[in-house]
């Protein structure tokens, strides 16, 4: 479930980062908070759902990430910024720490776990 919604999220992540600025959805939210937090649960689901050590998840998140800042440098009317990546990159790190922690959690529950 987690990894499906984990792919759920990272197609939104792209359209609205590659389409135009006027098709963007707005939440009424900082431009900011709303990268945090999309690229927050991306990182949640994907690491509730790794089956790989979680450093390796995270490296892929963050070239994801470089990626999609580099790709927009070919969107008309977009531009890659190092300080959207910097805010993105941080919402990674803070969702996948949430992600870590909800599957600790989980897997104790379910008596996994010490």
């Amino acid at each position: 479930m987690a990894l499906a919604a984990g792919w759920i999220v990272l197609a939104i992540i792209i359209w609205a980062s590659v389409s135009s600025i006027d098709k963007r959805p707005d939440s009424g939210l900082s431009v900011n908070l709303e990268r945090e937090l999309a690229f927050a649960l991306l990182g949640m689901f994907f690491a509730i759902a790794a089956r790989m050590p979680i450093l390796i998840v995270f490296l892929y998140m963050l070239a994801f990430t470089a990626s999609l800042e580099t790709l927009q440098d070919y969107v008309p009317g977009r531009h890659g910024r190092v300080e959207d990546f910097i805010v993105k990159s941080l919402g990674v790190a803070v969702g996948m720490t949430i992600g870590v922690m909800i599957k600790a959690w989980a897997d104790r529950a379910r008596g996994a776990l010490p």
